[in-house]
């Protein structure tokens, strides 16, 4: 998979110098844990940023944070606006969410009440 590295070169004069580093880095493969990691990889393959995501689905890049994070999880309307803009159906989603054994994080909160 191809991806772009960025070297951040602090050096004076010019402290904000940044050099794009093309060429073929191979993704790291990892078992995805939550949802959020599901959400964020989803994003990352059709190259939408948090931010452009968040607008699309009319909540703000901090609550997207929060739920690609772990911190929070969407309500129903909102997981629904988010698989709409990662081009997907709500059902589809769900369905790879379930297959991949995270059904539970989405009923955490009413479990520990």
């Amino acid at each position: 998979m191809k991806n772009n590295r960025i070297a951040l070169l602090g050096t004076p004069p010019f402290p904000n110098y940044v050099i794009r580093v093309k060429g073929e880095f191979p993704m790291k493969e990892h078992e995805i844990s939550s949802i959020g990691e599901l959400i964020v990889q989803k994003r990352r393959a059709i190259k939408v940023t948090q931010d452009e995501l968040a607008y699309n689905c009319k909540i703000t890049r901090k609550a997207m944070s929060n739920i690609e994070t772990g911190k929070s999880l969407p309500g129903l309307p909102v997981f629904e606006k988010i698989a709409q803009a990662l081009g997907m159906d709500g059902s589809e989603l769900y369905k790879e969410i379930e297959d991949l054994g995270l059904i539970d994080d989405l009923y955490r909160d009413e479990k520990d009440e």
